[in-house]
């Protein structure tokens, strides 16, 4: 449940409850309320309805009333912005990243919140060797020359210093070694 718990922390909570907590074998309804909860975030969670396909209960139960996956249209709303290119919407996505690095941290997941840090997870890029553009990526690309602010910063305290900044914050060392996972989380 934990990627759940990534895309959506209130959906986590109602699936918990549902699925762990609640002292009974969920009945039919908290399935099909569960199920519905899960499709709704496989956009985030990375799949789609066809790679999941539909649910055994389903199929051997004409009379469940499952409804079908539906995805998302190719044009999503993201807070009240719609990309206009699949390259936005991946750049869009690395809140994902740095949502699921986060949760992590807390988990004291350290070194998946660096693989994610490093490697990325949720921003597709297939111009690259892993297929994926990282936050670490963002953190030292200072290559853009019209990114005055970008560059200022990097002269005053060196070009690794966000890189450095961030790593030690996800593995607790350095200026960050005292901190509890939720305050280097944030």
């Amino acid at each position: 449940l934990s990627p759940i718990e990534v895309c959506d922390s209130s959906s986590y909570d109602d699936m918990y409850a549902t699925l762990v907590t609640k002292g009974k074998s969920p009945d039919l309804d908290d399935f099909r309320n569960a199920l519905n909860l899960l499709q709704s975030l496989y956009i985030c969670l990375g799949v789609t309805c066809n790679q999941v396909g539909v649910p055994l209960f389903a199929k051997d139960n004409p009379n469940s009333s499952i409804s079908d996956c539906v995805d998302p249209p190719d044009k999503i709303n993201l807070v009240g912005y719609t990309p206009t290119s699949d390259a936005m919407l991946q750049s869009a996505l690395v809140d994902l990243d740095v949502r699921t690095i986060g949760t992590l941290i807390e988990m004291e997941a350290f070194q998946t919140a660096f693989d994610v840090y490093s490697m990325g997870r949720f921003t597709r890029d297939d111009d690259n060797d892993y297929g994926y553009v990282s936050v670490k990526d963002t953190a030292i690309d200072y290559t853009n020359v019209d990114n005055m602010i970008a560059q200022d910063f990097a002269n005053q305290f060196g070009k690794n210093f966000v890189d450095d900044t961030i790593t030690a914050s996800i593995m607790g060392t350095d200026d960050y070694s005292d901190m509890s996972p939720r305050a280097r989380r944030v």
